[in-house]
């Protein structure tokens, strides 16, 4: 994990595939925007096939996490 004030860099590395997930924070007119950002880099045909069936559930999975980490920020402030 490496992090700067404002953004957080996640991922793993595997045979088959490696990730990175950027969450980027950020600040306009007093309004908090968060960007989500994925990196997928293949190294086999078995990390395509695992992506192709991950791919379908990935944003749902992601949207999920986020409502969870705002529901976190909101209820301890």
């Amino acid at each position: 994990m490496e992090h700067t004030s404002h953004e957080i860099l996640l991922g793993e590395d595997d045979r088959h595939l490696d990730f990175r997930v950027s969450i980027l924070m950020d600040e306009v007119h007093e309004l908090k925007y968060v960007t989500i950002s994925t990196v997928v880099f293949f190294h086999n045909r078995l990390g395509r096939l695992y992506f192709f069936v991950i791919e379908r559930f990935h944003k749902a999975i992601v949207s999920a996490m986020l409502k969870n980490m705002i529901r976190q920020i909101t209820s301890s402030t």
